[in-house]
């Protein structure tokens, strides 16, 4: 049995406070508000201006599922060759997947803050990267003050946006801005639906294996 309570200190040090300056990358301002118990209306979201990347494209393979952590025999098939297939056309090429798949690079600890990809010119992303449902459930409760039912619109628009944090804190790994000289890609494994632009193929079209 497992109790989630919420732990209320740091949002009482920020509603004590005159102002606070919070500095994410990629956190929205619904899910700070749910993190601080007030209204969004209530935060100013300042950006830094975003440089233009034309060359960085982002490719979505998306026509092998989602991809999460229990995959079957066909699956680990069609992503081995997209893998071989990526590692064969560049040989900088590096792969990002769940920590008990062989890659080179985990969600979670190699797609957020590290600068261990500034040589790679191909990155494949590969599955979802989404929390536990149960976590993510009790972590929704705790900042919303109630439990999500089955088809809760709210609940699954913040796991959405949960995930899509991690896929675009990935796709930074490649400091593409940096970079303005080099030709990149990102390559996402994923039928998650995208909030960028993003070149659509089907896994056939890249290798009939």
């Amino acid at each position: 049995l497992t109790l989630s309570v919420p732990a209320l200190r740091h949002r009482e040090m920020a509603r004590a406070a005159r102002g606070n300056v919070f500095l994410d990358g990629t956190l929205t301002r619904e899910d700070l508000a749910l993190k601080l118990g007030c209204s969004p209306d209530e935060i100013m979201v300042v950006r830094q201006k975003i440089p233009a990347t034309p060359n960085l494209e982002v490719i979505q393979v998306g026509d092998v599922g989602r991809l999460g952590m229990q995959r079957g025999g066909d699956q680990m098939k069609r992503t081995g060759a997209l893998s071989r297939f990526f590692r064969e056309d560049d040989a900088s090429t590096r792969v990002l997947d769940f920590k008990n798949f062989e890659a080179d690079g985990a969600w979670w600890r190699d797609s957020r803050g590290v600068n261990d990809f500034l040589s790679v010119k191909t990155l494949v992303l590969i599955g979802t990267p989404c929390r536990n449902l149960f976590d993510l459930g009790a972590e929704f409760a705790i900042v919303s003050g109630r439990f999500a039912a089955d088809d809760d619109p709210e609940f699954a628009a913040f796991v959405h946006r949960t995930v899509l944090s991690e896929i675009h804190q990935a796709i930074g790994r490649l400091r593409a801005h940096r970079r303005s000289g080099e030709a990149l890609r990102v390559v996402l494994v994923s039928n998650i639906e995208m909030d960028i632009p993003v070149r659509h193929v089907k896994a056939k079209d890249l290798t009939i294996e």
